[in-house]
């Protein structure tokens, strides 16, 4: 499945949300078309599940085309995905700016697995875990804050 995109005009605010695998069949002119009139763009980002290289491109693509028309832009509970690629392309975001991130934990104490939304800014994820639902210990980032996280 490719990506799918939810758009929702809000005053001067277009709300998307985003869910599935951004490819190469990203539509950029359905957002952009869509993005006239407002003054912000609003990215909710937690459902993108993976990111193609040509994903990339495209994504890249809609960022500078929304940047050039002057609107500011946020992301907010990005995926691991795609916290992944900006840790591995950090010029991607050009002037969007990143709210948080949705990542994986995992729970010392008793195995458990769960997903943590932490603000996007380095450390986070030590400072900021999810206590586990199961036992109620602070639950640990599953992987390398480099990975996810500016540092």
């Amino acid at each position: 499945m490719s990506i799918k995109v939810d758009i929702r005009n809000q005053g001067d605010t277009l709300h998307l949300t985003l869910t599935g695998k951004l490819d190469e069949h990203f539509d950029v002119q359905q957002i952009t078309g869509a993005s006239k009139g407002s003054r912000r763009v609003h990215m909710h980002m937690s459902a993108v599940r993976s990111i193609s290289s040509l994903g990339v491109r495209a994504f890249e693509t809609l960022l500078r085309a929304l940047e050039k028309s002057g609107l500011a832009i946020e992301l907010e509970e990005i995926s691991a995905a795609t916290a992944n690629q900006l840790s591995m392309i950090p010029t991607l975001l050009g002037s969007a700016k990143v709210l948080s991130a949705k990542l994986p934990f995992v729970c010392a104490a008793c195995g458990s697995e769960a997903l943590g939304v932490v603000p996007y800014e380095a450390g986070a994820a030590a400072l900021h875990p999810p206590d586990c639902a199961a036992c109620g210990e602070q639950m640990e980032l599953d992987g390398l804050a480099e990975e996810y996280l500016p540092h």
